[in-house]
């Protein structure tokens, strides 16, 4: 009879530290809650598609502890993003998209299928991110061609867009350029 009351009273333990932790949210997982920019994303993460969100929406997933890589493409695959990230505790990882041009939409641009305009007053620079020596500005609002199909490494990242001005080639950040579809 002792060993019966014992055994109730660990089954009574367990269920009790199971609806503690239940309750107090400690037996959760680690969530990553990723935010949307303007674009409708498709997210993958460590390779697996794991759902869609909305323009400016936000979804919680649910992960690991450890490294893992969170990508997301606009759903018409012309901006994307992609980042490794470390989660080191069961806090919820925030993930904000900030996605820039993929080369599907560098090469629709390159063959003239889209308006390319600076959004911000700028100079050509080279692929150093050193304006070019006869120091081309290119103000707010100007026309330019995409020269190249893909992203170039410029400024030491694969932001880089090889551009056209005036019958100058150079090379300008993507965040500096907005894409509007003929």
């Amino acid at each position: 009879m002792l060993t019966d009351v014992r055994a109730t009273v660990k089954t009574v333990a367990a269920i009790l530290l199971v609806e503690t932790l239940s309750i107090c949210g400690c037996s959760k997982r680690p969530e990553m809650l990723v935010q949307a920019d303007d674009h409708p994303v498709k997210l993958s993460i460590d390779g697996s598609q794991v759902g869609t969100i909305d323009s400016n929406g936000f979804q919680k997933f649910g992960v690991s502890r450890g490294e893992h890589v969170v990508r997301a493409e606009s759903l018409d695959g012309y901006y994307e993003w992609q980042e490794i990230t470390n989660v080191e505790t069961d806090a919820q990882k925030v993930i904000k998209l900030i996605l820039s041009p993929s080369n599907n939409l560098l090469r629709a641009a390159y063959n003239r299928k889209f308006d390319v305009r600076v959004n911000r007053d700028t100079f050509l620079k080279d692929d150093y991110c050193f304006p070019l020596t006869d120091h081309i500005k290119i103000t707010s609002g100007s026309l330019v061609e995409v020269s190249a199909p893909e992203r170039i490494a410029s400024c030491g990242r694969r932001n880089g867009v090889r551009v056209r001005y005036n019958g100058r080639v150079g090379a300008l950040d993507s965040a500096e350029l907005a894409f509007a579809s003929k």
